[in-house]
């Protein structure tokens, strides 16, 4: 009886070390699955007055596969009436290579523009979205707001300072007076002027 009792428990324990050492590697992937469709904005930077410094915005890139378009002439002509500062022999040049899978044919079109082009159902042609910083105040407060790369990491100023805070989704308020930095340039400036 003794021997079964223990037998039983044994294999009660090499079944539980087998299912724990299974489980971790499900959870953590069903973890990167979650996050993955939660998406986390980096947080805005604002100055002492809540004004806004840095914040997100989403542009759209206009992908095309080639092998999935039918009519070439009729999709350069839907393309060229939405999008008249593309050229055409390079949409030609970009639309005929059956080689490439995927092929980008503009950047940073804002969300209205992709909407309208989308409504066209043009086959073979998608829209994938991009986050991008955005600075109200441009050269203003540059110095001190700083900027973000190509993947939204703070690499200069006040972007690279409180990185880990922004990207996390928290707002940064910056002692900063925005109306007052205004004031001053406006100063040096005619100062830059007439000397």
């Amino acid at each position: 009886i003794l021997s079964f009792a223990l037998s039983i428990a044994g294999i009660v324990i090499v079944f539980r070390i087998f299912e724990i050492s299974i489980e971790p590697s499900n959870n953590s992937n069903q973890v990167r699955v979650l996050n993955k469709d939660k998406e986390i904005n980096r947080g805005k930077i604002v100055d002492r007055n809540g004004r806004v410094l840095a914040s997100n915005i989403y542009t759209y890139k206009l992908l095309a596969y080639p092998n999935r378009i039918n009519d070439l002439n009729k999709t350069i002509y839907l393309i060229k009436q939405e999008l008249p500062e593309l050229n055409s022999l390079r949409l030609e040049k970009k639309l005929n290579n059956k080689k490439k899978v995927e092929v980008l044919l503009k950047k940073n079109i804002t969300a209205p523009d992709a909407k309208r082009i989308n409504a066209l159902g043009i086959p073979g042609l998608s829209f994938k979205k991009n986050l991008k910083r955005f600075y109200p105040h441009t050269n203003l407060t540059s110095h001190i707001v700083g900027h973000v790369n190509d993947n939204i990491i703070g690499v200069y100023g006040a972007e690279k300072t409180f990185n880990n805070i922004l990207a996390s989704g928290k707002d940064i308020n910056l002692s900063l007076d925005i109306r007052l930095q205004y004031a001053v340039r406006e100063e040096l400036l005619k100062g830059f002027i007439k000397y």
